[in-house]
C-alpha cells in the first residue's frame, strides 16, 4: 500500500498559524517528501552553474553528501519552489513542518521569456510569507521555555526546552496581537518592495534583522537560471500544470493575490481556497520533471521513447499513470544505458512497485555512522535498510537513531549496539548557560539532567570502531550507561538502575527528592549529570 508523509502532527499545532496550515494542506492534499529518501539526480551539465561556489555544493559534489550521518540540504541548491511537495529534513527543527508547507500553498511564479530579475523578484514573493510564518506568525500563541518566553524567533539558535514546550498547542490569538500586527505589516513592505524592483530596476531590500529576501531571491535565480530559461522547463509547465491553480502564477498580481489570501487564513481570517488536484497529481508532477530533466541527458532513440513515457504521464496524473510509466520506464532501463529505476523513481515517498526509496543512500548514510552495526548484519544489512526505508516515519531525529529504533521494534539483538553507536556519534547538545556556570553555586530548586548527557540500558556487549564499549558477560542483567559530552570530549560512565531512572526522570526539571534517590541527586550532582535550573549570584 502506498503511503503519503504528513508533517508530524505537533508541528501543525504549535500555533494558531501552523493549525491553520495544516487545514489548508490537508484540504489540498500536501504532503512531504523524506529529504533522507530522496535521490538528488545530477543536473545536465548545461544547467549547472559552477561559478558561484557561494551557493554552496550541489547533493552529487563530493563534498555534499553525507558528513557525519548527516545529510545536507543545500539552500540554493536543493530546493526549488515549484515543487508542490513539501521537503521534510529530519536534522531540521520542528519550526520547518508548516514553513514548507507554507511554500507548497503559496506557489510559484514563472512566465517564459522574462529576465532573471523578474525570477528574483517571484521567487521573493514565493518566499516572503513563509518567512513571515516563522519569524512573526508562528511566535503569535507558542510556548517557548521560560528563559525565552515571549523573546520571539531564536534565528540561527534552536533550543531543545523551546521544542519541547512547542508541543503544547499553542493558544489562539486575535488580529491585534503584536506578531501578528508586526507580520503583516512586514509581508506589505515585502511586496511593495518588489513591485518597487520591477519599476526601478534594481532589487529594493526590506531588511528585518539579518533577512533581506531581495539578496535571497537573487541566489535562488542564480543558482536555477539556466534551469528555469530551459526548454524543458516551458514543456513541463505546458504539459503537466493548469496555469490557473496547481500552485503556478503567470503574473505578479496572482502571486501577490495568493500570498495576500493565504496571510489571511494565518491570521485568523477564512482559509484560502485549496489548489486544484490530489497528492497522485502532484506526484505524477514530480515523476514527470525527473523524466523530462533525463531526457536532456540522453539523445536519440533513448530520448524519443522517453518522451512517449512523459507524454503517456501526462495525459493521466493519477496512480495508475504512475504505475505505467514505471513499468515503461523498466522496460526502456533493460534496453538503454539509463539510471537505474530505483534512482529515477527514489523521490522521497512511496510510489508503486516498492519504488519511492532510495535504500542505498540511507545505507552511505548508516556506513558513516553505524560500522559496527552494519558489519555485523553482514549479508542482511542491505534488505534490512530496504525494509527501514519502507517503515521510516518522519520524526527530527538523525538517521542512526531511528534505524537503532527500527531494530529495537524489529527485535533485533544488535539494537543495543545501533544505539550505543548513534550515541557516541549524534551527540546531544550542550547547554552553553549549564556550562558556564557549573561551578556557580545553585540555588535551591529542582534539578534537571545535564544537557549533553543521555542514558543508556545495554543488555549485551557494544562497541565503537574505535575498540570503546560496555562489557555484558553473557547471563548477567543489562547494565546502564551514561554518555557524557562534555567539552567536545565523549566519556562513559557506569550508573545504577536507581540513576538511570532518576536521570531518565530529570530530563524535565524534578525536585531532588521526587528523583528516588537517597541523597536527593547530590552524587549525580558531583559527577556533573544532573544540574540546577537557577543559581545564586553571591556565595
Amino acid at each position: 500500500m502506498t503511503t503519503f508523509l504528513a508533517a508530524p502532527v505537533a508541528e501543525l499545532q504549535r500555533s494558531a498559524a501552523a493549525r491553520a496550515v495544516g487545514r489548508m494542506a490537508a484540504d489540498a492534499d500536501l504532503f512531504f517528501s523524506h529529504f533522507e529518501h530522496r535521490h538528488a539526480l545530477p543536473l545536465p551539465e548545461q544547467w549547472e552553474v559552477r561559478d558561484r561556489p557561494d551557493l554552496g555544493p550541489y547533493p552529487w559534489d563530493a563534498d555534499g553528501g553525507w558528513a557525519a550521518g548527516h545529510l545536507p540540504e543545500t539552500k540554493f541548491r536543493s530546493f526549488r519552489l515549484d515543487r508542490r511537495i513539501a521537503s521534510f529534513h529530519p536534522m531540521h527543527s520542528p519550526k520547518w513542518g508548516a514553513h514548507e508547507l507554507c511554500h507548497s500553498l503559496v506557489g510559484f511564479g514563472w512566465a517564459p521569456g522574462v529576465s532573471p530579475l523578474w525570477h528574483a523578484t517571484a521567487a521573493r514573493l514565493s518566499e516572503v510569507l513563509p518567512v513571515a510564518l516563522w519569524y512573526f506568525f508562528d511566535e503569535a500563541g507558542l510556548h517557548r521555555c521560560r528563559r525565552h518566553a515571549g523573546g520571539g524567533p531564536l534565528f540561527g539558535t534552536r533550543c531543545p526546552d523551546c521544542d519541547r514546550q512547542a508541543q503544547t498547542p499553542g493558544a489562539e490569538v486575535d488580529a491585534d496581537d503584536p506578531w501578528i500586527v508586526q507580520g503583516r505589516a512586514w509581508v506589505e513592505r515585502e511586496i511593495d518592495a518588489a513591485w518597487r524592483t520591477l519599476r526601478e530596476g534594481w532589487p529594493v531590500s526590506n531588511r528585518h534583522a539579518t533577512l533581506d529576501l531581495a539578496t535571497d531571491g537573487l541566489a535562488y535565480a542564480s543558482a536555477h537560471g539556466p534551469l528555469l530559461s530551459s526548454d524543458a522547463f516551458v514543456t513541463w509547465t505546458a504539459m503537466f500544470l493548469d496555469p490557473d491553480n496547481d500552485g503556478w502564477h503567470t503574473s505578479f498580481e496572482q502571486l501577490v493575490e495568493r500570498v495576500r489570501a493565504v496571510m489571511t487564513a494565518l491570521t485568523g481570517g477564512p482559509l484560502a481556497p485549496a489548489p486544484r488536484g490530489d497528492r497522485w497529481r502532484r506526484a505524477a508532477q514530480d515523476v514527470g520533471w525527473r523524466m523530462l530533466q533525463l531526457m536532456e541527458d540522453v539523445e536519440g532513440e533513448a530520448q524519443d521513447a522517453l518522451g512517449v513515457v512523459v507524454d503517456a504521464l501526462s495525459a493521466d496524473l493519477t496512480e495508475g499513470g504512475i504505475t505505467q510509466s514505471i513499468d515503461a520506464y523498466v522496460a526502456l532501463h533493460e534496453d538503454w544505458v539509463l539510471p537505474e529505476p530505483v534512482e529515477l523513481f527514489a523521490v522521497g515517498y512511496s510510489l508503486p512497485r516498492g519504488m519511492g526509496h532510495s535504500a542505498a543512500q540511507l545505507a552511505a548514510g548508516l556506513a558513516g555512522v553505524l560500522p559496527c552495526t552494519l558489519d555485523m548484519l553482514g549479508d542482511t544489512a542491505a534488505n534490512g535498510v530496504a525494509r527501514f526505508a519502507l517503515n521510516d516515519p518522519l520524526h527530527r531525529v538523525p538517521v542512526a537513531r531511528r534505524f537503532a529504533g527500527w531494530l529495537d521494534a524489529e527485535g533485533s539483538p544488535l539494537a543495543d549496539q545501533a544505539r550505543f553507536e548513534a550515541a557516541l556519534h549524534h551527540l546531544l547538545p550542550q547547554d552553553l548557560l549549564e556550562r558556564s556556570l557549573e561551578d556557580a553555586p545553585a540555588q535551591p530548586g529542582p534539578l534537571r539532567r545535564t544537557r549533553g548527557v543521555e542514558v543508556l540500558r545495554v543488555a549485551k556487549s557494544v562497541t565503537s570502531q574505535d575498540g570503546v564499549g560496555v562489557e555484558v558477560p553473557e547471563g548477567t542483567p543489562p547494565c546502564w550507561v551514561g554518555v557524557v559530552h562534555r567539552s567536545g570530549e565523549v566519556e562513559l560512565q557506569d550508573l545504577t538502575e536507581a540513576e538511570a531512572h532518576a536521570l531518565d526522570r530529570a530530563e524535565v526539571p524534578h525536585a531532588p527528592e521526587d528523583l528516588g534517590l537517597d541523597d536527593g541527586g547530590r552524587a549525580l550532582r558531583g559527577r556533573g549529570l544532573l544540574s540546577p535550573t537557577a543559581w545564586r549570584a553571591h556565595y
